[in-house]
This record gives C-alpha cells, structure tokens and sequence, in this order.
C-alpha cells in the first residue's frame, strides 16, 4: 500500500495544538513552496529555486513534491555568523 500524499494540512494534524494555542507552533512556522518562501524572504520564486539547487546551506527540503521548511530556519540562515563577521581595530 502506499502512503497517502503530504500536505500542509495533513503535516499540521500531525502536530496538534498545545494547551491554551489554537494552532500548533508549526503549523504557524510552516512555509510550503516556493510562493510562500519567496513572500516571506521578499524575494521571486525563481530565486528561491534557484538557491535551492545551488547553496546546499539553503534550510529547505523537499515533501510530497513542494519545497519547505519554517520561518526560523530562514530568519537563522539569514544571520550572519561568527566567522563572516570582520573584527576591525
């Protein structure tokens, strides 16, 4: 038997609320494809494609087809990290 297809909702029902939260947290983080990704970062969807097959540090993957990954992991992407960050005296 095969699996039934992956989506945004069936993902989001894996993960119900919390006490007191109407919706889990990542259903809230969750970012599917690269319309919404694109919107996010404020960049075109052919950019966003484009980083995926080119920067291997790019925070996304691929489930049921459609690329995703969360509001963090691009908010922590985006930062720069220690060893790019120049000490000037």
């Amino acid at each position: 038997m095969s699996q039934p297809k992956l989506t945004a909702a069936r993902l989001d029902a894996m993960f119900p609320p919390k006490v007191g939260e109407s919706r889990s947290s990542l259903a809230t983080e969750s970012l599917w494809g690269a319309k919404a990704i694109s919107r996010f970062m404020g960049l075109s969807e052919d950019t966003v494609l484009r980083l995926e097959k080119r920067d291997p540090s790019f925070p996304v993957r691929r489930r049921g087809g459609r690329i995703f990954t969360t509001r963090t992991e691009i908010v922590l992407w985006l930062q720069p990290s220690i060893k790019d960050q120049r000490v000037t005296s």
